[in-house]
């Protein structure tokens, strides 16, 4: 009787022990997410500080691109814009996808992974428009045209698309 009350005893201590180890594990990725997500918000601003080096008065001039109407180059600059903003982020925004996805797998705290998808799920009309468009050929000139951050109200308004 003595030994089942000892294993009762050692086994209720080791549960309390283990879900102290659990806590501090499941704090230690929070941390970690968190701070991945403070170095992309500073990525994400040095990103923003490129744009003044882009340079607004180069000619958009492609034979793809001068064939568009104007609503179709518009939506052009704006997927450029939306790309070129991503891609500068892009090593931080894996890290932090990295860390947040082990905090949520190992926590079970789905709040910051759908505050995330809503961040970076994109926006499914320019998605489409693109598509219309023809993605490959966006891509194409996007790669030699717009692969830097910039403004991209800035870029429509020098090329008189505003």
């Amino acid at each position: 009787m003595r030994f089942k009350l000892l294993l009762i005893g050692l086994a209720l201590c080791s549960l309390s022990v283990q879900s102290e180890n659990l806590d501090a594990w499941a704090n230690q990725l929070k941390h970690e997410m968190d701070s991945n997500y403070s170095l992309l918000n500073q990525r994400v601003s040095e990103c923003k500080s490129i744009r003044k080096d882009f340079d607004y008065s180069k000619a958009l001039d492609t034979e793809w691109f001068t064939k568009l109407d104007k609503s179709e180059k518009q939506t052009v600059i704006q997927y450029g814009f939306a790309y070129a903003s991503q891609q500068c982020s892009l090593k931080e925004r894996q890290i932090y996808t990295s860390a947040l996805v082990n905090y949520v797998a190992y926590s079970g705290d789905k709040k910051p992974l759908n505050e995330w998808l809503s961040l970076v799920e994109g926006d499914k009309d320019l998605q489409q428009k693109v598509n219309e468009i023809g993605i490959e050929d966006t891509r194409k000139f996007i790669a030699s045209y717009l692969s830097t951050p910039f403004d991209a109200l800035q870029l429509l308004k020098a090329q008189g698309l505003f």
